[in-house]
């Protein structure tokens, strides 16, 4: 995986880059697994273990799982205990599945979902409870063996038709559309107007809520500590720290600490951060207002109401591109890698990523399936309906 489960190709580590098991047939050179649990989707894809756990900030299970072209599954937010897991960004992360198959998938998740005391953000029983409920007398059970997705609707964001898609990820996106077409759904434009902002938004709290989290990290009270002594050690605490958090990280982990100690400055939280929690506000309700299943965590008593069951829209922009991370052009690149996935990370929503077929040169192209906040059983279903 990537260096504390930053970066989206999982160049980002001591022991070198994870590489695709999947090849161009134009290219044979190596191709970038997707990141942070690049290891994972490789691992799965490569037929070493059935199913596999990563960590899902922004699309770290669901980008790896498209490019490697296996099934890639991000819960709600608090649906698996984070319990054990190194935080990123505490808000954000989440324990995903991948896996070869979505039933796979589904049945190492409902092993693992479960409440944990030992995690603070993990849903208590009460509130699973709670949704199962909101869920089972929203939505009646399937009438049709024939037309299993009869009375669903699934909805295609227009502001995810950006020019970047590649014209297989177009044609995959199509084919999945009338694929659920044709199992009964009902398949509806919808608008998510502040999904633009995602990904500032997302960098802005993801690396501020880094650089407070790996603080942790100074060889005194935690972690690695500096060989290098000062020349008065009594003098130079801080000289101490900086050499101890300087020979620790890598140079992508320094980099997004650096950005996230600046924005959590005074003056630039007032300018960037606060802004940011505002628009990722405005991007939960942006999806609230889609879903006919209203949010459980909020929703009073609100029944269902207009709107789509599920979204559907690419993974990623393209299939996996070379593997090479050395030029800041290719950084930021794998920045941009995260446009599709970090919208549903803000929300906190369940979001399924599965194979949908292979590029002109063979690569593998991703789908992805998006629900309302708990609604995760219907998510897999409507996933493994997609991929049968």
């Amino acid at each position: 995986m990537d260096e504390f489960g930053m970066g989206s190709k999982t160049i980002f580590s001591i022991h070198g880059p994870t590489v695709n098991p999947a090849a161009a047939s134009d290219d044979p050179g190596p191709r970038a697994a997707g990141g942070s649990s690049g290891g994972s989707a490789a691992a799965v894809a490569a037929g070493q273990c059935r199913i596999a756990l990563g960590s899902d900030t922004g699309g770290s299970v669901r980008l790896p799982a498209a490019w490697c072209g296996v099934v890639g599954f991000k819960p709600t937010y608090g649906r698996i205990s984070r319990h054990g897991l190194v935080a990123y960004g505490s808000s954000l992360d989440t324990v995903g599945v991948l896996g070869r198959t979505v039933d796979d998938v589904r049945a190492a998740f409902q092993a693992v979902s479960v409440s944990d005391a030992r995690d603070m953000t993990c849903m208590t029983q009460q509130v699973r409870s709670r949704i199962d409920r909101l869920v089972a007398q929203a939505r009646p059970p399937a009438s049709s063996v024939n037309k299993p997705l009869s009375g669903i609707c699934i909805g295609i964001p227009a502001e995810y038709w950006v020019d970047e898609l590649s014209d297989t990820t177009v044609d995959a996106w199509r084919s999945g559309a009338d694929r659920l077409a044709s199992l009964g759904a009902d398949i509806v434009s919808v608008s998510l107007p502040h999904t633009k902002s995602a990904l500032p938004v997302y960098y802005t709290i993801a690396l501020a809520e880094a650089s407070s989290n790996l603080a942790r990290y100074d060889g005194i009270r935690y972690g690695r500590r500096s060989s290098e002594q000062p020349p008065n050690e009594a003098t130079n605490a801080s000289q101490k720290y900086a050499n101890t958090r300087s020979e620790g990280f890598g140079d992508e982990v320094q980099r997004r600490i650096l950005l996230g100690t600046y924005v959590m400055t005074s003056a630039a939280c007032q300018q960037f951060y606060a802004p940011a929690q505002k628009l990722r506000r405005l991007i939960q309700q942006d999806f609230d207002a889609a879903f006919a299943l209203p949010n459980a965590m909020h929703s009073g008593n609100r029944s269902r109401g207009e709107g789509v069951d599920a979204l559907l829209f690419p993974t990623a922009i393209g299939p996996a591109p070379k593997l090479d991370g050395s030029s800041e052009e290719s950084r930021v690149e794998a920045y941009v890698n995260d446009v599709m996935t970090v919208p549903a990370s803000l929300a906190g929503i369940p979001a399924v990523s599965v194979p949908a077929g292979v590029s002109k040169n063979g690569l593998p192209v991703g789908l992805q399936l998006v629900a309302q906040y708990g609604d995760d059983e219907f998510l897999l279903e409507t996933a493994s309906r997609l991929c049968s």
